[in-house]
């Protein structure tokens, strides 16, 4: 049995083609070749052979081909195709789309939704492959830390994570406080960020109950006719079912030092400049909502 297994995903969704975060499959998997380094059991699905045959000889590069396993789904619509096509509906949706406040984000597209949620399908799909027997398991996103943006030291990633004594869903928050507006109101500005969706760990105890939790909680933001990330969709499971989970003050990415990694270092001028533009968003923020209460008195 393993301690902690890692699961991680990369499908194309056309991400070079977002106007406000464009980057390519090679941008993805230079990112993947350096935290790919990392010493634990790897899960990952992917979409066709020959991102196979890359994801596995990056490993095999690290002596960690034994220690990878690649699952391959070559129509990911088709897992909760339901769930998919009402996200459709909403994207085209022109009350929706009204709604919003940014109208050139990811977040008003199906595909990149509908992914971001599958993140937590594929958590519990691989519980269910017999031979992988696991006390914790942990998400990571494929292009995690961005090819270097915090942890500048490539090597830093040659460690195991591992986690120990803990029975709830561990979620990692970047704001000073946890969101506590009302979801609509989240939605609808879309940011600033809040729980990070890039790491998390879950023990495998409550696996099962995770996974409803956000099926769950998907149907409750459809029904409504919203739609949002796998941040929004974190954030209202972890308020419907708070004692499955633990949520933690952090930054982008920092997580994965509380698990053996400890050793990392870490590229202060990004945490400074990150802190510098998320001020000035939330200045900008404060200005646009300010001017639209002021229209609605008049």
């Amino acid at each position: 049995m393993y301690n902690t297994i890692l699961v991680t995903a990369f499908f194309d969704i056309g991400r070079k083609h977002y106007k406000n975060s464009s980057r390519s499959e090679s941008t993805y998997l230079e990112y993947f070749k350096r935290w790919a380094r990392i010493k634990n059991y790897l899960v990952v699905f992917c979409e066709n052979e020959s991102l196979k045959h890359e994801i596995l000889q990056i490993r095999k590069n690290y002596n960690l081909e034994n220690m990878t396993k690649v699952i391959i789904i070559t129509n990911i619509f088709s897992i909760e195709s339901d769930i998919y096509n009402r996200m459709k509906q909403i994207e085209v949706d022109e009350y929706f789309l009204k709604f919003r406040i940014e109208k050139s984000t990811p977040e008003n597209i199906a595909a990149y939704n509908y992914i971001m949620y599958l993140k937590y399908w594929f958590l519990y799909k691989i519980s269910l492959e017999e031979d992988t027997s696991f006390e914790y398991v942990a998400w990571i996103d494929f292009g995690f830390d961005h090819g270097g943006k915090l942890f500048y030291d490539e090597n830093d990633w040659n460690f195991e994570l591992c986690a120990n004594h803990i029975d709830k869903v561990q979620l990692y928050f970047i704001s000073d406080k946890l969101e506590d507006r009302p979801l609509f109101e989240v939605i609808r500005t879309v940011h600033p960020d809040s729980i990070t969706g890039g790491f998390l760990l879950c023990p495998q105890s409550v696996l099962y109950q995770f996974w409803n939790c956000i099926k769950e909680s998907i149907y409750n933001l459809l029904y409504l006719g919203l739609m949002d990330d796998d941040q929004c969709v974190l954030l209202l499971a972890s308020r419907r079912n708070p004692e499955l989970f633990e949520l933690h003050q952090s930054y982008w990415f920092l997580a994965v030092t509380y698990f053996g990694g400890s050793h990392m270092k870490l590229n202060e001028n990004f945490l400074n400049e990150t802190n510098r533009k998320r001020n000035i968003f939330l200045l900008v923020l404060k200005k646009i909502l300010k001017t639209i209460i002021g229209l609605i008195k008049k």
